[in-house]
């Protein structure tokens, strides 16, 4: 659920790590800066609780577009650099997430389970252990994450990628097919593979 907080302001250029002490901005620009602080709060509790920008698509057609209105009507005086009219789309946002959050509650939908398969891999001669997330949704990343600190996590899609990209070789893919129980137990660097030449020697 974001917001377009108009043209980049002179003191992100000097990547100052927060507003107070910038001399460059002006006090419109700090103003509008600190009276988003509150929504930016919101918001992020929003999709700790339902997940990424899940929200708004759980309520009413008329609804969202209420909270969608209201957002933009924030980004435009953001963009204006106007405070006061900031800080009352602000609070008109504000209140907006609490609405979404109640239709949604009453319609029964369920916040974010931040659900995940954990996985472990044991360490080897080159490689440290890794204990590890697979995101069933990356939407709920964040309710994962406040809920398994501990844990890396990955998409369903990363670990796509990998399996693609390091694992799926053509002998593993046969060898999946003519031995659907056969497992990978490491992969270790090797010498490219003549396969035009017939391939190397299965070494079992």
């Amino acid at each position: 659920m974001t917001y377009n907080r108009g043209k980049p302001l002179r003191r992100e250029k000097t990547k100052k790590p927060d507003g107070i002490l910038n001399p460059e901005a002006t006090a419109a620009e700090s103003a509008c800066h600190f009276a988003c602080a509150p929504f930016d709060r919101a918001t992020k509790a929003a999709d700790r609780k339902w997940g990424m920008d899940v929200l708004p698509g759980l309520v009413s057609v008329e609804t969202a577009a209420k909270y969608g209105k209201a957002v933009g009507k924030l980004s435009e005086a953001i963009q204006e650099r106007n405070p006061a009219l900031v800080e009352q789309w602000a609070g008109v946002c504000i209140r907006g997430l609490t609405a979404l959050d109640a239709e949604a509650t009453q319609a029964g939908h369920r916040p974010a389970g931040g659900k995940f398969t954990e996985g472990y891999v044991a360490a080897t001669d080159d490689r440290p252990a890794l204990r590890f997330g697979v995101l069933h949704d990356d939407a709920e990343r964040q309710a994962a994450q406040a809920k398994r600190p501990d844990l890396m996590f990955f998409t369903a899609h990363e670990v796509g990628l990998a399996l693609q990209q390091k694992l799926a070789t053509p002998l593993v893919v046969e060898t999946k097919k003519r031995f659907p129980g056969a497992t990978v137990t490491r992969i270790k660097p090797a010498d490219p593979v003549n396969w035009a030449a017939g391939g190397d020697p299965i070494p079992f």
